[in-house]
C-alpha cells in the first residue's frame, strides 16, 4: 500500500489581542488620553440636553441666587420647593431609552471528512475549510480527527430532529450534539500517524478471523479513533449478513473496543 504524505501548515492563533495597556497609569495622576476622554464625555453630555432642560437649569440657578431682604446673602426660602418642582418637570432620559431586542447566539456547524466518510458537528469556535480538527462525541467522550470540508449556519439534516418549529436547536440540546473540540495540534497529528500501525495490525487480524470463521467479507482498510475507543473497518460483503454481525462481535471482543463496519458496496 502506498503511503501519501501531506505538508501541514502551522496555524497560529492569537488568544490575547490586548497586550498593550490602553491607558498609561504609570504617569502622575492620569494620562492625557484619559483626560481627553473625560473632556469629550462631558461635552457630549452637555450637548445632549434639550433647550427646555437648559432653561430649567438656569431657572433653578437664578432662584438659588436671589438675595434676601436686607441680608444680601443667598436665600434659603423656597429653594427646596422650587427644586422639587423642576425635578418633577424633568423627564428621566431612561424613560426614552429603547430596550434592545435579544439576539440569539449564532450557531455554526462544520462537516468533517474522515478516511471512510464525513459527519456534521457543532463548531463552537471559528475554523476554516481545509483545517484539521479534533472532534468529540458527547455520549462516550471519544475523540476523532478529520478535515473540515464545509461550514454552515443552517441546521444539518442529522440534527433536524432536535430543532423546534422555528428551526432552532435549544442550548441544552446543542450540548448533546457532537462538536469540534479543538484545532488539531502537532501532538494530535503525530499520534494519528503513529496509530496507522495499529490500523494495519487490526486489518490483518480481522482478515485472518474472517477466513477462520468463513465469513463472506473482504477487509479493505481500518482506522482507529484518536483515543483508541473504537475502530472502523472498510469492508466489502458478498454473502450472509448474519455471519458478518457475528464477526463484528468477535472482533469487538478481540480488540477490546467498539467495532464499526462501513460498507462502500454490497454485491
Amino acid at each position: 500500500m502506498s503511503m501519501v504524505s501531506a505538508a501541514v501548515s502551522r496555524r497560529c492563533i492569537q488568544h490575547n489581542p490586548y497586550n498593550t495597556q490602553v491607558l498609561d497609569v504609570r504617569t502622575d495622576g492620569i494620562s492625557v488620553a484619559a483626560i481627553e476622554f473625560f473632556k469629550g464625555a462631558s461635552k457630549m453630555e452637555e450637548s445632549s440636553l434639550s433647550p427646555s432642560q437648559k432653561s430649567l437649569e438656569m431657572m433653578d440657578v437664578n432662584e438659588r441666587m436671589t438675595c434676601t431682604e436686607g441680608g444680601g446673602g443667598i436665600s434659603d426660602n423656597g429653594t427646596d420647593e422650587v427644586s422639587r418642582t423642576i425635578s418633577s418637570l424633568q423627564t428621566p432620559a431612561i424613560a426614552f431609552a429603547m430596550q434592545p431586542t435579544p439576539v440569539l447566539p449564532l450557531v455554526r456547524y462544520a462537516s468533517v471528512n474522515f478516511r471512510f466518510g464525513s459527519a456534521w458537528f457543532v463548531a463552537p469556535f471559528r475554523t476554516a475549510v481545509g483545517e484539521m480538527v479534533v472532534v468529540e462525541y458527547p455520549h462516550n467522550k471519544s475523540l476523532h480527527m478529520g478535515l473540515v470540508s464545509c461550514i454552515s449556519t443552517r441546521v444539518p439534516s442529522t440534527f433536524s430532529a432536535m430543532a423546534n418549529s422555528d428551526g432552532v436547536i435549544s442550548k441544552d440540546d446543542i450540548q448533546q450534539c457532537p462538536r469540534l473540540l479543538r484545532h488539531a495540534r502537532d501532538i494530535d497529528k503525530q499520534t494519528k500517524m503513529e496509530l496507522r500501525s495499529h490500523d494495519f495490525a487490526s486489518l490483518e487480524n480481522a482478515q485472518a478471523l474472517a477466513l477462520e470463521m468463513g465469513t463472506p467479507v473482504t477487509f479493505l482498510d481500518a482506522e482507529w479513533l484518536l483515543d483508541l475507543t473504537a475502530v472502523t473497518f472498510l469492508v466489502n460483503v458478498w454473502g450472509d449478513m448474519s455471519l458478518v454481525d457475528r464477526l463484528a462481535d468477535e472482533l469487538a471482543a478481540f480488540e477490546g473496543s467498539e467495532v464499526v463496519f462501513t460498507y462502500p458496496a454490497v454485491n
